[in-house]
């Protein structure tokens, strides 16, 4: 079985993911959207999913710790262009609308 690593590319107030939220992506996940949050005058967060191929309980922990911590700030997370199997186990783990998880359209 070929993985894919986890990988996040920072763009002004974007974090774009790529390949495998899990256990030894999750904490480089929080770190991001803390440092785009921390360090960026909009009020919008955006992870954009476009990419990612595989999300695990630990990944899905990762994405509502982000949004508390954005919360905390007085921000906004936003999960955009979410890959339909990606929002579907978003869905299963009855976190899909806290996220706010948007679907590719």
């Amino acid at each position: 079985m070929h993985t894919q690593p986890f990988g996040a590319a920072i763009c002004d107030r974007t974090i774009r993911v790529h390949g495998e939220l899990d256990m030894d992506a999750a904490q480089q996940l929080i770190d991001a959207v803390t440092c785009v949050a921390d360090n960026n005058t909009h009020r919008t967060v955006v992870v954009d999913m476009t990419w990612l191929t595989f999300l695990d309980s630990a990944g899905i922990a990762a994405l509502v710790r982000a949004h508390k911590v954005v919360d905390d700030m007085g921000k906004e997370l936003v999960i955009h262009s979410v890959p339909a199997k990606i929002h579907r186990t978003l869905r299963i783990a009855g976190v899909a609308d806290y996220l706010n998880a948007r679907t590719i359209a």
